[in-house]
């Protein structure tokens, strides 16, 4: 059902340890690509805007999600992290979207985030937030993690 996702790919090709976050992406994948994917986002972002305060907080200038949908120039380039942190924002949008708690475990197991198919909704959050890609991002931004666990 999910298997095309975005944040799927990601996991299967990027490192999401801190050890491998600054490694530099090519530079033929930031020119019509992250426009494409930062665009896409975005859109998918105005349409959940509603849904909680997280949107807002994320999308403030200098927080590290709000930086990776920023388009890279020649001076600042995109790192692994970079393209970790938009992988969270694809999985945070399915986590809004998604109704039911069944549906966001199924989700999460197809990219390959959990590993469990069952979570009351306080262990499914702990499980996401657990996961070496969303611990690799909240760490730097913990203020949002509260607005972000609400999502779910």
């Amino acid at each position: 059902m999910f298997n095309d996702s975005f944040a799927s790919s990601i996991i299967q090709t990027f490192p999401q340890t801190e050890d491998a976050s600054y490694n530099q992406i090519p530079i033929t994948m930031l020119e019509h690509f992250w426009k494409y994917l930062a665009d896409s986002l975005n859109e998918q972002i105005q349409i959940e805007w509603q849904k909680g305060p997280f949107w807002e907080h994320m999308m403030r200038d200098g927080t590290v999600l709000s930086d990776a949908l920023s388009l890279p120039t020649r001076r600042k380039g995109k790192q692994n992290f970079d393209i970790n942190a938009l992988a969270v924002i694809d999985v945070m949008l399915m986590m809004s979207k998604l109704s039911s708690d069944k549906k966001r475990v199924k989700y999460l197991n197809d990219i390959g985030l959990i590993k469990k198919s069952n979570y009351s909704k306080s262990e499914l959050k702990d499980a996401l937030f657990s996961t070496e890609l969303f611990q690799l991002i909240f760490i730097e931004e913990p203020e949002l993690l509260v607005d972000a666990k609400n999502l779910i």
